[in-house]
C-alpha cells in the first residue's frame, strides 16, 4: 500500500529532506541511490525482521507502486521485468545481507 522510496522522497518537502540528509548523514550523495540509504538503515535496525520491496531494491519511482488504497482499477498491475534484475541488485542485497548481520547462519 505505500509509494516507492524513491517516488515518497521526491515529494518531500524541502525541511523534511533536509532532516532526512542530515539523519542519515548523506550529504552529496547521489540521489539515485536515497533508496539504498533507506534499505540499509532498515536492515541496520534492531528488529527480528527487515522487509524491502523489490521496487525499493531495484530503486523504481512512483510506477513501481503496487496499490493504492480505496480505489479501484489501476491496482496491481506493476510487474517487474526480467531485466530489471540485474546482477549488481542481488550482488548488493547479498553483501548489505551479511555486513548488517541478517545472513542466515548455516547449522
Amino acid at each position: 500500500d505505500n509509494d516507492t522510496v524513491v517516488s515518497w522522497y521526491e515529494k518531500l518537502p524541502v525541511d523534511d529532506l533536509n532532516a532526512g540528509t542530515l539523519y542519515m548523514n548523506n550529504y552529496g550523495k547521489n540521489p539515485d541511490e536515497i533508496n539504498w540509504d533507506f534499505i540499509m538503515l532498515a536492515m541496520r535496525s534492531v528488529s527480528n525482521t527487515c522487509i524491502t520491496p523489490i521496487g525499493d531494491i531495484i530503486g523504481v519511482g512512483e510506477e513501481g507502486r503496487i496499490n493504492i488504497p480505496s480505489t479501484l482499477g489501476c491496482n496491481w498491475k506493476w510487474r517487474i521485468k526480467n531485466k530489471d534484475i540485474y546482477e549488481k541488485f542481488t550482488k548488493r542485497l547479498l553483501e548489505s545481507t551479511r555486513i548488517t548481520g541478517r545472513m542466515r547462519k548455516e547449522r
